[in-house]
């Protein structure tokens, strides 16, 4: 029994990848096909029926289309809502990376000469390949992992700076803030990505 459910989880997971990777307009053109034919075939079946149906039949399928239509109006609440939600919560993450990253910047400049400008400019070629992932797709997956990987290593590079700077300069006012902002950046990339 656990073999069976951990394989039909693996199938569930594969089909909702692989529908992740379809492209929209193909999803819609097959949604829009399956619409029509359906349609098509209640219309040529309700033809034939017609002439059998009498009062009570009628208000039975009028029934039907009642209940049908506030289940549909039902989901479309559901779905605008979770829609909605994960948009309030994706424009959240946005911003806080956004506040993270300006406040990186700042505090860079309190930073050791030694460091100071290093970090500065790793800072701003990070803010760049961020606005750069934001523009690309969810579908090119492969360029967004080549900018996320850019960034990765750059925040591994920050945080190096981050450590020679406290050691050179072990005040929690000009290093350890830094490195709290720093620390703030690297937890908002992951909460946003």
């Amino acid at each position: 029994h656990m073999a069976f459910a951990c394989s039909e989880s693996l199938t569930r997971r594969a089909m909702k990848e692989a529908m992740y990777e379809l492209n929209s307009l193909v999803i819609a053109g097959v949604l829009f096909a399956s619409i029509v034919v359906a349609l098509e075939a209640g219309h040529r079946i309700g033809r034939r029926k017609q002439s059998s149906s009498n009062e009570a039949t009628r208000g039975h399928i009028n029934a039907i289309q009642s209940s049908l239509l506030g289940v549909l109006a039902l989901l479309l609440a559901f779905s605008f809502s979770l829609a909605l939600q994960r948009f309030d919560i994706r424009t959240v993450a946005v911003v806080d990376e956004a506040n993270a990253i300006g406040t990186t910047f700042l505090r860079a400049q309190l930073l050791p000469a030694s460091v100071r400008s290093e970090s500065q400019t790793l800072v701003q070629r990070y803010i760049d390949l961020r606005v750069r992932a934001s523009t690309i797709s969810l579908d090119r997956e492969a360029d967004r992992n080549v900018l996320l990987a850019e960034s990765d290593q750059i925040l591994d590079s920050l945080w190096n700076l981050a450590r020679q700077a406290a050691a050179e300069d072990p005040s929690p006012v000009t290093s350890g803030l830094y490195i709290q902002a720093l620390n703030e950046t690297m937890d908002a990339y992951g909460r946003r990505d």
